[in-house]
């Protein structure tokens, strides 16, 4: 093992002697001045214009193949000041050389190159969506802003709901995204019952969205990919962030190491007061006799924490982690001290990474992860008792090498190796009716080009390998990406990828998830020899357009092809398990275009799709999530004196569901007679079109003439819109006719404000 180690690395670093031993090399890394937050897709180039490179995600640039001489090497970014340093390039000589950029106020001309025009000329970026902290917070929320419910605005994402921050991206449920805070996957991060996610704006430094063609290092999902990003905290002096809301506070606090170490820590944390809010008002308003009491035991908690140490110029040890948790206890149900009601669901990951630098062209990094997620619930009523609990866990390790052999060549090779548990337990009246704990192991590589032979062609081509034990199954996934640029402000790009998903929660497609909490159903279930695992083929083509004044034009079409989709009946034998519930196989497709153009920090976004799914012998239908037309305006509008307004409204056509069409006469077993109903074709009606606008102001001011602060004031459906949620049916003895009444999202304005503040 240790030979073939050694031929491989060898084999690995055999052009790079070569093309070293005539040429000089100079890397590095970028950093912003204020925070030391490494800064992703920075122009570092030399000055007369014959090499150059933009700094990755990591904020790592390298240029190769310079010819020994003496140049002014410049690195520069919109919005901070340009640095400049002279290098004398040696050929064989490895020259380090990092950089840290002070923000300057933006000057028209001052910098030629941005890093949006990096990404336009130098990145595939098929079905890629970004989204900065920026961007994220100038679309208003409930309570507080929130990152699921700002990625629902971008064309191809939809959210079913209002009560609901779950994502259904181009065709694909829920249960079909990969969703890694720090590479960490965390499976279900959601809060009061999925109304909005879990994650901690303020501590975050951005997200990627992999609508499709996701790169060939991520697996295990057949929608999308959301990459999410902690801040690594700043590294040159303590900083802070608070929030105090109306029924939420959180707080940010981050700095340097101590005792000299070189490095950076962040500590954040947000609480709920639901709980201490509808306690206060009962006790005040509501007399102790009453039968109508508000009281909700009920909060919700986040922790997110990361430390960066680093222990070289080539090494850097980073820990990150995240815990939260739901809690809901009612001891006294419905009004008796025998009966109770315990419900709690949370997660929590830890991740351990190690990036090493072995030469400027050649760095690795190593992690080990640590993920699980659980809903415990406990029903007590009288004599009885109810218990149900589910959790998912994995342990995984990666490692993965980031190679660049010449100026138009950037390699990526990787290894993961997962070791996933799922446990579901259900006991009623003393008698167990299901306790199932699996444990299977997943393992992976993968090999990933970008090659640019041409200034004006990008190629990007991966594959991924992967094993899982449960079945035995082994699937290889081709990737390609290709970027083409006719004109100096046009690309045209076009991807095609296959993608496996070997963990899957088997739900209902169907309206019955708009009525449901959805975290009583979040029970993840492996593929096995019966089941295989889910399958999608997907095929983009794209164009981008860049206008004057820093207005950005996109267009994409894409076609879906999923397989081995899951439906379970709930409600049928023990429940939604392949050992015991109802479970059917079936296929879809989506296909559809979306359109995005951007000016500043608003937009503008629409999409046309379609999405069918079919299931065993039953006819093609049109799921939950299906909608026609999506159109979504964000606007973020300074109106002077320290005023803010940001806006966002929504438009869509109606989501499908199954109609009644009647009612039929039931004679049970003692002969009584009950009415049931009828229904119509699955998904054959739709609801009204929804439509909402939110909005916020901000009003900015110095807190004892030293902090920076802001009152803001946020609402949601200003208009108050009536957006129909369902339907409930009722047949009518006088007439003979089958009625209907809707049920309403958020029928009315819904308020919320606070202060935030930095120190």
């Amino acid at each position: 093992m240790l030979r073939k180690y050694v031929a491989f690395v060898s084999i690995l670093l055999a052009p790079e002697l070569i093309w070293g031993a005539t040429y000089g090399v100079v890397s590095g890394f970028v950093r912003e001045a204020s925070s030391g937050e490494f800064m992703s897709y920075v122009n570092v180039y030399l000055e007369d214009g014959s090499l150059g490179a933009t700094s990755n995600k990591d904020g790592y640039y390298v240029i190769t193949g310079i010819k020994p001489g003496k140049y002014t090497l410049i690195c520069s970014m919109i919005g901070y000041k340009e640095e400049r340093v002279e290098i004398i390039v040696e050929a064989g000589r490895n020259i380090r050389r990092d950089f840290a950029l002070k923000y300057e106020p933006l000057q028209l001309g001052q910098v030629e190159v941005t890093g949006e025009r990096e990404r336009f000329e130098h990145e595939v970026d098929v079905g890629v969506k970004r989204m900065d902290m920026q961007k994220i917070k100038q679309v208003p929320g409930f309570v507080e802003q929130d990152l699921f419910r700002s990625l629902t605005m971008l064309p191809g994402v939809v959210s079913i709901s209002d009560y609901s921050s779950a994502l259904y991206i181009r065709g694909g449920t829920m249960d079909q995204n990969l969703i890694l805070l720090d590479g960490v996957t965390v499976y279900n991060p959601y809060h009061l019952l999925g109304f909005y996610s879990t994650f901690i704006l303020e501590a975050l430094k951005g997200a990627e969205l992999y609508t499709g063609g996701f790169p060939a290092r991520y697996g295990g999902a057949i929608s999308s990919v959301l990459d999410v990003e902690m801040k690594a905290g700043n590294s040159e002096k303590i900083t802070g962030y608070a929030d105090v809301g109306l029924l939420t506070s959180k707080a940010v606090i981050e700095g340097p190491l101590p005792f000299g170490l070189k490095g950076s820590w962040l500590v954040s944390g947000r609480r709920t007061y639901i709980d201490a809010v509808t306690w206060t008002i009962d006790k005040l308003f509501i007399p102790e006799t009453s039968y109508m009491h508000i009281y909700l035991p009920y909060h919700f908690y986040d922790l997110q924490a990361k430390v960066n140490w680093d222990a070289s110029d080539r090494s850097r040890f980073t820990l990150s982690g995240f815990f939260g948790d739901d809690v809901l206890k009612i001891g006294e149900l419905m009004g008796s001290d025998s009966n109770r009601l315990d419900f709690n669901w949370g997660n929590g990951i830890l991740g351990l990474r190690w990036r090493y630098v072995f030469t400027p062209k050649l760095f690795s990094i190593l992690a080990f992860n640590v993920t699980r997620y659980r809903v415990k619930t406990f029903i007590k009523e009288d004599s009885s008792e109810f218990l149900l609990n589910s959790s998912i866990g994995e342990l995984s390790v990666r490692w993965g090498l980031s190679w660049f052999p010449a100026p138009e060549h950037s390699m990526e090779y990787g290894l993961e190796a997962k070791a996933v548990e799922t446990a579901n337990y259900w006991e009623d009246l003393d008698t167990i009716w299901f306790n199932k704990r699996d444990t299977f192991a997943l393992a992976a590589f993968y090999i990933q080009d970008k090659w640019e032979p041409l200034p004006w062609w990008v190629f990007e081509a991966g594959l991924r390998g992967e094993y899982f034990s449960n079945g035995n199954y082994f699937r290889i996934n081709p990737r390609l990406g290709v970027k083409y640029r006719p004109l100096a402000d046009l690309a045209i790009k076009a991807g095609a990828g296959l993608y496996n998903q070997y963990l899957y929660i088997p739900y209902p497609r169907d309206e019955m998830m708009l009525k449901m909490p959805i975290q009583f159903f979040q029970q993840w279930v492996p593929a096995d020899s019966r089941y295989p695992p889910l399958q999608s083929m997907l095929f983009t083509l794209g164009a981008e357009y860049k206008l004057p004044k820093n207005i950005d034009l996109s267009l994409e079409l894409y076609y879906k092809d999923l397989e081995n989709l899951r439906e379970a009946n709930l409600f049928s034998d023990i429940g939604p398990f392949p050992d015991t519930g109802s479970i059917t196989l079936g296929k879809g497709y989506s296909y559809g275009v979306e359109f995005l153009a951007k000016y500043a920090s608003s937009w503008v976004g629409y999409s046309f799709s379609v999405t069918k799914y079919k299931f065993g012998d039953s006819d093609w239908f049109y799921p939950v999530h299906d909608t026609r037309h999506n159109l979504n305006l964000s606007f973020a509008l300074p109106l002077g004196k320290g005023w803010d307004l940001t806006s966002a409204w929504v438009f869509s056509s109606g989501f499908p569901f199954t109609g009644q069409i009647g009612w039929y006469q039931y004679v049970d077993e003692y002969g009584n007679i009950s009415w049931q109903p009828i229904s119509g074709r699955r998904g054959g009606v739709r609801y009204p079109p929804y439509h909402r606008l939110d909005a916020g102001f901000a009003k900015s001011f110095k807190l004892f003439k030293k902090y920076d602060c802001q009152f803001y004031l946020q609402v949601l459906n200003v208009y108050a819109a009536k957006n129909v949620l369902y339907y409930n049916y009722y047949f009518d003895y006088e007439t003979g006719i089958t009625r209907r009444e809707p049920f309403y999202m958020l029928p009315f304005p819904v308020p919320s404000f606070g202060i935030r503040g930095t120190f």
